[in-house]
């Protein structure tokens, strides 16, 4: 907290110091002109927004332009002397708009009363060249059912119902594991980016992408999206833009406050999770939740030496009995927001939620751990013509891991203890600080500069030093108690941003803006975790690795040892018995983060001439890696050789130790630095006056994931904990601490990725066909270029006589998506509003798509011979380090007898190869070589599956789309019954998502298929059904005095409609596509065998209908 204050401070500094510079689009422009009633220009006329000192004075042809208008709603008056002042009420202004608003003066001789206007903005925005949708704070306050950002995003046109994604944007969240054994995805890009007040939510910048927006509803002024092509102000991007602008404080104080009671109930379909009907054993036919059995209800955690459950000698905790019934537990929901004046120049605004809600199903917390959400902002009039503005947003939530096997949750786990978790607790904070400047320079030329700080963390709490073994019941199949498993994590994110904007009116019909940003990334992540047998680790690593290793052995110069314990039989580092560890080892090479920079330029000009409006820009981007990359130092302490990290780097080994005891001579290369060039282009014309259309074009780059460039995964060798007393001394050096790690089977990033590109194409026309209706429509391309794609090496091992697997990622992948959004809306009026939205994509991104690149490494006997593979060590008696030995003759000729066999083998395949130079003369048109290096006795396969699009009716996809109706009326409205006007601050507000059902991958049974008729020739395309989820809000409102009371009914999934879990890989179960069942439970057996009806708990995995009671008061 100290250094973001810290930070704060020079922010202010910073600020208050600077003359001269530009603004975001946070803002919009009014313009307008001035005339008598002739229509002839009224020059000198004074325009003003009412309440402020925003104004402008009209041109010699009575035009007028007033920049940096907040979003909402306002009054002005224009005045001339001898002529009555006009007021126009209402009048609307949406951020990155031009609102229009003409004004028509009486001459008159005397002073007469002001002439009250309502202003009206136009069904068709005239100056929008690209697909842009707007939510404001009037619609967000009339329909309180929709509870954030996301929510809002997600009901307009094009945007994913989760507001991640946009026209089927690449969006992956995690770089996770599949369950059928250990095969990572690869992470992609989020397509959608989100920025508060101008300010960038960083989303890429660790393993897995972080959604974190931290904007309360009640602090929500307006919401922009914009699912077209953006302006070039916005970069590091895959299309997609949600712009969210909060709130600000006024000259009066106001107060919010809002509680929300979630009745209990079953949240899911299907059975009970502790009907007997759900543990069937097949064998038997009857269920292994035996309630009729007093034996089975009286299983202790220990049976005792009988071996029998239910008898004297039991001791511990009762096995089968129920927690807290998971159906029964209740919710609440707190929001409440405070604003007003602090002195004559300064507001705020504030405001905070936290929300408490029943799990779905059992679970280790029943109810929803804490978590806290703060927004507030601080406005300074620091001049007329000078404003200061600083904002953040705070979040934070914990959660237990939930490991198999270590707590309570559905399945076999379930009858372990509620409120508690053998792999301890997950701790998650996301914090933004920022302040921006604004300083107009003339009534058409002002500057912006904003200065911001985020920060993300992940840390666990409660965790254990080692995982052990499942300890089951005498039935061998409920857990009995909580198993203790190793769940580490820490991630730890800091960026640092610095924009610059400049905008300027220049003439009536020429506005240009232009800008820079800089960006500094620190990000640092270290998990271990071993889910399985005891001693069996994954780690995932990302920081600076050549850093780290300049500094190995920690200030003092002198390696660090910790003593050795046991623990359950498992030999472990007791850290707590150790002194000062100052060795980067010891605390995970948490003090070594990665940096990395990014930059940015823009410049956009918008002109305006007789109607027709077009938008050009430019952005040229730049992206530093921030120094060296080299190996992580645990490839020190690998038996294997190193190429699986240097053959895509375009490494030598010339000059260099082949393979030294040391880790800082390993071979230092620097990443791909990248410039890239977006141009956009838009324009929009006038069809009628009620109707236009628009085209643009727009060129994006978003950088990947940073783990796919900085992370590295590892696993232990089997049976092994990641530390290994290698010397046997009782005692670990930091060099042992990684001793067991191996290269089996790991992941590396690679800082030679190139950003993805993304082409955006699309032509609209909005039309206002009557009254306060207006429809939509928009026809898109979307292309998306260099994206990740994971790839496979595999190095033939001579030694071990096994093939050693390594995963890297490659700019390999591409997809596109051709598709037609259609909207017809009703502006709020007669008491009510509605807003229709569908959209249809076509020829969508291959399901398998771009190509995987997969490469399999043979050596031969004279890359043996000049002893440049690892494999023959001693071990340091005093620090444990693998002291790497020449092989001997008889060793090299018998390894490399061998290894010249597995190459002889590939060549008498007619396999096309890089050959070794020793082969070469069997092979006289091949390369001669590993690829991309000067090393010549390494051959080399490589192939790729590419292009995989599968049968016709695999590429087009179904439509989603959404429904929102409002209805409410005005206090006071309506006839009165019993003494009071029930119809009066009525408000009814219904939303209808429409999501598309998942596409479900299934190949029918084939006689030992290959992979290529699994993918291509035998595979059928099945679509889960169209899922539709209504939700419902009543409120009530009364007024007593200042405060206005509502009392209000909500429901979620009103209908208790079924969404059908996706499932995500290819599936071989033949009953899959018959009864439309998911992976695994009930397993396809149980209905083929028995012609039992499948469990809806594993078919449908939202949550059925939850009903809502609640009180929410305004003043």
């Amino acid at each position: 907290m100290l250094r973001k204050l810290a930070f704060l401070s020079v922010v202010l500094v910073c600020i208050l110091g600077v003359q001269d510079w530009a603004q975001a689009a946070t803002t919009g422009k009014i313009a307008g002109r001035v005339m008598d009633t002739k229509g002839d220009p009224l020059p000198g006329a004074n325009v003003v927004i009412t309440g402020t000192n925003r104004g402008a004075t009209a041109d010699a042809e009575g035009y007028y332009i007033i920049l940096l208008v907040l979003p909402g709603t306002h009054s002005m008056e224009a005045s001339l002397v001898g002529y009555q002042k006009v007021v126009q009420q209402d009048v609307k202004v949406v951020v990155g708009y031009t609102s229009t608003v003409d004004f028509s003066l009486t001459e008159t001789a005397l002073e007469a009363a002001e002439l009250i206007v309502t202003a009206e903005r136009p069904p068709v925005e005239p100056d929008k060249t690209a697909s842009k949708y707007y939510v404001t704070a009037d619609e967000i306050d009339l329909q309180p059912v929709v509870k954030d950002a996301r929510a809002w995003a997600g009901l307009q046109p094009g945007v994913q119902k989760d507001g991640r994604s946009v026209r089927q944007g690449n969006f992956q969240m995690d770089e996770g594991e599949r369950r059928a054994g250990w095969y990572t995805t690869t992470p992609k890009p989020i397509s959608l980016t989100y920025t508060v007040d101008g300010v960038r939510m960083v989303n890429n910048d660790r393993r897995a992408a972080n959604m974190f927006t931290g904007v309360n509803r009640a602090s929500i002024q307006e919401i922009s999206v914009v699912t077209g092509v953006p302006e070039a102000e916005y970069g590091n991007m895959d299309a997609g833009i949600i712009n969210i602008v909060t709130r600000e404080g006024s000259r009066d104080y106001h107060g919010f406050f809002e509680y929300r009671y979630t009745v209990s109930g079953k949240r899911h379909y299907g059975f009970n999770a502790y009907d007997p009907i759900i543990h069937l054993n097949q064998g038997t036919g009857r269920s292994r939740i035996r309630l009729d059995d007093p034996a089975w209800l009286q299983e202790k955690e220990d049976i005792g030496a009988d071996g029998l459950p239910g008898t004297a000698d039991d001791s511990g905790r009762l096995v089968h009995i129920q927690p807290d019934d998971y159906t029964d537990v209740s919710g609440h929901r707190v929001e409440g927001s405070i604003s007003g004046p602090i002195g004559d120049k300064t507001s705020f605004h504030v405001s905070a939620q936290t929300d408490r809600q029943p799990v779905q199903r059992p679970d280790p917390a029943l109810r929803s751990l804490p978590n806290y959400q703060v927004t507030g902002k601080l406005t300074f009039g620091v001049r007329p013509n000078i404003n200061l503005k600083l904002g953040g947003v705070y979040g934070t939530n914990q959660n237990f891991r939930n490991t198999r096997e270590s707590a309570l949750s559905a399945g076999r786990d379930l009858y372990l203890p509620a409120g508690i978790d053998g792999a301890g607790k997950e701790i998650e904070w996301n914090s933004m600080l920022y302040a921006y400047l604004t300083h107009s320079l003339s009534s058409r030329t002002l500057y912006e500069l904003r200065i911001s700080r985020s920060d993300s963390e992940q840390d666990t709490s409660g965790m254990p030093i080692e995982t052990f073994n499942v300890v089951r019941d005498h039935d061998k199949w409920f857990t009995a108690t909580p198993r203790e498993v190793r769940d580490y994590r820490l991630n730890r994110q800091t960026r640092h941003n610095l924009k610059f904007d400049f905008s300027s009116q220049v003439t009536k019909g020429n506005f240009f803006k232009a800008g820079a940003e800089a960006t500094w990334f620190r990000t640092y992540q270290w998990e271990s975790q071993s889910r399985g047998t005891s001693g069996s680790y994954r780690v995932w690593t990302m920081y600076d690795y050549y850093e780290s290793a300049q500094n190995r052995l920690g200030a003092d110069g002198q390696m660090d040892f910790v003593p050795a314990t046991t623990v359950n039989g498992v030999k472990l580092p007791d850290l707590r018995g150790a002194g000062n560890l100052d060795d980067p080892a010891w605390n995970a090479f948490r003090d070594y983060p990665r940096g990395a920079f990014q930059l940015g330029a823009y410049a956009q000009d918008k002109m305006e001439f007789e109607g027709m409006v077009v938008n050009v820009g430019v952005r040229l981007d730049a992206y530093d890696h921030g120094g060296q990359t080299r190996p992580e130092p645990v490839w020190s302490v690998l038996p294997q050789n190193r190429w699986f990290a240097d053959a895509d780097a375009s490494l030598a080994r010339q000059g260099q130790t082949p393979y030294p005891n040391n880790p800082q001579s390993f071979p230092t290369y620097d990443g791909l630095n990248m410039f890239k060039l977006s141009p956009r282009f838009g324009v929009s014309h006038p069809i009628t006056a009620r109707s236009a259309i628009h085209f643009s074009y727009g060129r994006f780059f978003v950088l990947p994931i940073f783990y796919a460039m900085y992370g590295q995964t590892w696993q232990a060798a089997s049976g092994r904990s990641i530390a290994e007393d290698l010397n046997a001394d009782n005692r670990y050096s930091s060099y042992e601490y990684y001793g067991g790690l191996e290269m089996g089977s790991t992941k590396r990033g690679s800082t030679n990725s190139r950003p993805g590109s993304t082409v955006n194409y699309e032509v609209g026309v909005d039309w206002n066909f009557v009254s306060d209706y207006t429809a939509n429509a928009t026809m898109f391309y979307r292309r998306t270029e260099d994206y990740l794609q994971q790839n496979n090496t595999f190095l033939h091992d001579p030694v071990e006589k096994q093939i050693k697997r390594a995963h890297w990622y490659q700019n390999a992948y591409s997809g596109e998506t051709r598709g037609l959004e259609l909207a017809v809306s009703k502006r709020f009026s007669n008491f009510f509003s509605f807003r229709a939205t569908w959209s249809w994509y076509w020829e969508q991104n291959n399901f398998y798509g771009g190509r995987e690149w997969v490469g399999r490494w043979f050596v031969d006997s004279d890359f043996l011979a000049k002893d440049a593979y690892r494999f023959k060590f001693a071990i340091d008696e005093t620090t444990g380090e693998r002291i790497w030995q020449p092989l001997s003759s008889a060793e090299v000729n018998a390894i490399g007898m061998f290894a010249d066999q597995l190459v002889q083998q590939e060549i008498d395949a007619n396999r096309e190869l890089w050959i070794t130079e020793k082969f070469a003369n069997q092979v006289p048109d091949a390369q001669v070589g590993f690829p991309w290096t000067n090393e010549r006795n390494i051959a080399a396969r490589i192939h790729t599956i590419g292009g995989v699009r599968g049968p016709a009716n695999m590429r087009d996809a179904t439509g989603d789309g959404s429904i929102t109706f409002l209805f409410a009326t005005p206090e006071g409205y309506g006839p009165e019954v019993g003494g009071s006007k029930v119809l009066s601050d009525l408000n009814v507000n219904l939303v209808l998502r429409i999501e598309p059902g998942t596409f479900f991958r299934y190949s029918q049974p084939t006689p030992s298929p290959s992979t290529a008729n699994k993918l291509i020739r035998n595979q059928l395309l099945f679509t889960n059904p169209t899922a539709f989820r209504t939700d419902l809000g009543i409120q009530k409102g009364f007024r007593i005095g200042k405060l206005r009371p509502t009392v209000f009914f909500e429901a979620t999934n009103l209908f208790n409609a079924k969404k059908p879990r996706s499932i995500r890989r290819w599936n071989f179960f033949h009953d899959i596509p018959k009864y439309g069942l998911a992976e695994n439970q009930p397993t396809p057996v149980v209905v083929r065998d028995n012609n039992q009806i499948w469990d809806q708990w594993n078919s449908y995995t939202n949550r059925t209908r939850e009903i809502y009671f609640g009180v929410r008061t305004s003043m």
